[in-house]
């Protein structure tokens, strides 16, 4: 699982700080008014993707690229975040390391430290 501390930004929709980059809250995100602006987003490797939805998508680098038989599992350093993502993707072609990419992610799972849940509607 990859967990990542987010700062929640509210405006003109919902807002999320990851590292030093500014996104859009995935569509589906609840964040109700009393959720801490400090909390933490999960993403599953293979609920992850490179280059997808660039548009509203994290950036980095490539630190590393694992292969398990038919999957690989590609690191990527992200600006202001300790530890790198994992994105697990089909064996093919093969990133290199320190290629620039962008990580997105579905199925958001948002976890608010201060109360130690994990916010559903």
């Amino acid at each position: 699982m990859n967990i990542v501390p987010i700062t929640m930004l509210r405006g003109k929709g919902i807002l999320i700080k990851v590292g030093e980059q500014t996104l859009l809250a995935p569509d589906g995100c609840y964040a109700p008014e009393q959720l801490a602006d400090t909390a933490f987003f999960g993403w599953r490797p293979e609920a992850m993707s490179l280059n997808g939805n660039a548009d509203n998508a994290l950036s980095g680098h490539v630190v590393g690229v694992e292969s398990i038989g038919h999957e690989q599992l590609i690191h990527v350093a992200i600006v202001g975040v300790e530890h790198p993502v994992v994105v697990r993707q089909p064996v093919g072609e093969r990133p290199q390391l320190g290629e620039a990419v962008s990580v997105s992610g579905r199925d958001t799972m948002l976890f608010d430290a201060r109360q130690n849940r994990l916010v559903d509607e």
